[in-house]
């Protein structure tokens, strides 16, 4: 590092311009709105915080047989009561869906809304080019050993430097990853070779890491399916936390939060996988219990106290961390059989949530069954710091940002529900969204509003933008009409569309909630 003022310098510049820190909150005050995002931790609704939970053998192999009556759950040392409890067999792929070829997040929400999905992410961001090309030899190891038909819907997608890549779109066909893996190249990580762990270099890599563990949570939120991320890198240098102003400190606390939060909100859990030790010649090594302590140290008051590292995040979000292994075709099939067998629980919380809204709560779930190992997520933010107030060219920032990756990514994003069609005028669109997955405020007159920023790009075959348009509306419902009576919100859309483009794709965003829909088109649908 060197020193405090260049590193609070390049990290509060970096985490402002990849969005990290702002959120509906921020947005909600520039505007002078309601604050409508629900704060929503461990997808805790209604005051019900629901919980995944693995449990293992002495040998790794997944038990599957338990019952509710084999639980018990405490916060923060508070015995619960558990209220509902799935066991693993509710969350398999129907025989019906998986003959399909469809296994689009949107297609999955109106068909299999509860089979977990996994997201294999190759992190060239963060990882030196030797280890990412033996990471993505072990990926191929991994796939090749699999069944030619995956037991659950997987995507692969790519960290770069200059955005979240989706290589393949969520499939069941091997085949079709192994071709999209062998037709990607790694990114050589100029920006870690330049920077390595200097002030510039860890605040850009801190921030693009966490902006996009949040790109991913805020795409796939809509999907109420588990999201289990499979992260083969580095990820971000650790940051000692312990030498930094106060101030600093709670910059660095207020982003991770935030981040959990939100992670926790999608149904998104983190598996972390460490290949800096694989082509370093040392000896083969797997994690024994002792061993997976050490790299998923926690902290029981707030796991970002001293110090933030990358791989803090994989437990807080029921996950894993592996590290210093060979085996990583064997660590990536662990962590997706981990995601895929997991007992889902829920509870009130038995105590005053009132009495300590900042704090941490650490969740404690226990098998009465001897002999068993539970994995399940560490704790909760009840209430995280809010955002600090930025100004407009901040916020410019933020909002170019989000949607400019929403906007040349493949990912579908489901937030929102949004569907597209043309009109009968060239260039012109008819947008259907979802008015359920909208925030509505209702004003003095009884109208309901929604405000929405739509953004409409055309994109030629390398996927870059060759034009667009973006436009605020605002979408009205009358007061004497109930909001559950109207399914769909009509919005109008108008782009030229160059003749080279290939793909229109159509973007909404709710200005209260920060929630992102997404369609797109064809060429020959336009």
């Amino acid at each position: 590092m060197s020193g405090h003022g260049s590193f609070r310098r390049h990290l509060t510049a970096a985490i402002l311009l990849y969005g990290t820190l702002l959120s509906a909150t921020a947005w909600s005050q520039a505007k002078g709105g309601a604050e409508t995002a629900p704060a929503n931790t461990l997808r805790v609704k209604a005051q019900l915080v629901v919980v995944d939970v693995t449990v293992t053998d002495a040998s790794g192999n997944a038990v599957t047989n338990l019952t509710k009556d084999d639980f018990e759950i405490y916060e923060s040392g508070v015995k619960q009561t558990i209220r509902s409890f799935e066991p693993p067999s509710a969350h398999t792929l129907p025989a019906a869906v998986a003959s399909g070829s469809d296994m689009s997040l949107r297609h999955l929400q109106q068909t299999a809304p509860e089979t977990p999905v996994t997201v294999l992410v190759m992190d060239e961001l963060n990882t030196k080019y030797m280890d990412q090309v033996y990471s993505r030899t072990s990926i191929k190891r991994y796939l090749n050993s699999q069944p030619e038909t995956l037991l659950q819907p997987t995507a692969l997608f790519a960290v770069t430097e200059a955005s979240l890549k989706q290589v393949n779109d969520f499939t069941l066909n091997r085949a079709s990853l192994l071709d999209a893996l062998q037709q990607h190249k790694p990114a050589y990580p100029f920006q870690m070779m330049r920077t390595g762990t200097s002030a510039e270099g860890t605040a850009e890599r801190f921030a693009e890491s966490l902006a996009t563990l949040q790109q991913v949570a805020q795409a796939m939120s809509g999907f109420p399916g588990r999201k289990n991320i499979v992260w083969v890198g580095q990820g971000f240098p650790s940051i000692d936390m312990r030498n930094l102003p106060d101030t600093q400190q709670k910059l660095l606390r207020g982003a991770g939060e935030r981040t959990i939060n939100m992670m926790n909100d999608a149904h998104a859990t983190l598996y972390t996988i460490d290949p800096q030790m694989a082509t370093s010649g040392a000896d083969d090594f797997t994690e024994t219990s002792g061993d997976e302590m050490l790299s998923e140290a926690h902290n029981a008051k707030n796991p970002f106290d001293g110090t933030i590292s990358f791989n803090t995040f994989a437990p807080e979000t029921g996950g894993r961390a592996f590290s210093l292994g060979n085996d990583i075709d064997h660590q990536i099939r662990a962590s997706v059989e981990q995601g895929t067998t997991f007992y889902t629980l829920s509870y009130s919380p038995q105590m005053n949530v009132s009495e300590a809204e900042q704090e941490y709560r650490r969740l404690t779930v226990r098998c009465l069954r001897p002999g068993l190992h539970v994995m399940t997520r560490r704790g909760y933010f009840s209430a995280p710091p809010p955002p600090p107030a930025v100004s407009p060219k901040q916020l410019k920032k933020e909002l170019s940002f989000d949607l400019g990756a929403a906007a040349v990514s493949k990912m579908s994003y489901t937030a929102i529900g949004l569907l597209a069609s043309p009109a009968e005028q060239p260039g012109a669109f008819i947008l259907q969204v979802d008015s359920s997955s909208m925030s509505w405020q209702t004003g003095e007159d009884g109208e309901h509003r929604s405000e929405l920023l739509l953004l409409t790009v055309a994109l030629d075959k390398n996927d870059k933008p060759i034009a667009k348009s973006a436009s605020s509306v605002t979408a009205r419902m009358p007061a004497d009409r109930a909001l559950s009576s109207v399914p769909f919100a009509t919005l109008q859309a108008q782009l030229n569309i160059p003749a080279n483009a290939t793909r229109v794709r159509f973007i909404v965003r709710d200005m209260s909630s920060g929630r992102i829909g997404s369609a797109d088109l064809l060429p020959d649908t336009h």
